[in-house]
């Protein structure tokens, strides 16, 4: 039986040091705009044994901007790794990356958050999560304890959520926005949802995604 653990919230807070600045894309590609994400299923790659599996596989940034076995359009508050298990194959570990386009109309400082939970059936297992805006990293963390800002997804254990600050500073335009989850090092299927939202200047707490606000271009 599966043990689903308290929510991983992994936010960038107002009033973080430093705010990192971006650049818009110059132009929008050709097609029809979708609200939410376009999210690619990648196949880890198969690794015998537990150690080589740990020892092996690649960082979960490499995953970025690759292209999967399955696209699939998300809406822009909920991705659910469960949509794509008839894809996974037996015992095939999957990584997600989903992008879009994120508007921005005014100047100011924007928080993302990705609110993540994940299940385990017997063992202690790892997950990745990324986000970027406009090609840059904003936030990224693995889940393990909360002593060392991470967070583990284990069954036998549970833990508080965990907080990750970083301000991304805007001008108006559009930025191509991306998170990038997955366990590539578990030896079991690890099912993860992530919650998104997003609190500019003006909004008095987190919020969802407003109507034309994020989306991605049909291909």
């Amino acid at each position: 039986m599966k043990k689903t653990l308290p929510a991983i919230v992994v936010s960038l807070l107002l009033g973080a040091p430093a705010a990192v600045a971006q650049t818009p894309v110059d132009s929008l590609p050709q097609g029809s705009p979708i609200a939410g994400w376009a999210v690619e299923a990648i196949p880890v790659p198969q690794m015998q044994g537990r150690l080589n599996r740990q020892m092996s596989q690649p960082s979960i940034v490499e995953y970025a901007g690759q292209t999967g076995l399955v696209r699939q359009s998300v809406a822009p508050g909920i991705f659910a790794s469960n949509r794509f298990e008839r894809f996974a194959g037996d015992r095939q570990q999957l990584v997600f990356n989903g992008r879009a386009f994120f508007r921005v109309r005014q100047p100011q400082q924007y928080v993302f958050i990705a609110s993540a939970v994940a299940s385990s059936l017997r063992r202690q297992e790892v997950c990745e999560l990324v986000m970027n805006v406009g090609g840059k990293t904003i936030t990224s963390g693995a889940f393990r304890p909360i002593s060392s800002r991470t967070y583990d997804v284990s069954p036998s254990r549970s833990t508080g959520p965990v907080l990750l600050s970083g301000n991304v500073s805007l001008q108006p335009g559009f930025y191509p926005i991306e998170f990038v989850v997955g366990c590539p090092r578990a030896n079991e299927d690890v099912p993860i949802e992530v919650k998104f939202q997003v609190r500019e200047e003006r909004d008095a707490a987190p919020r969802d995604f407003a109507n034309g606000e994020m989306f991605h271009i049909q291909r």
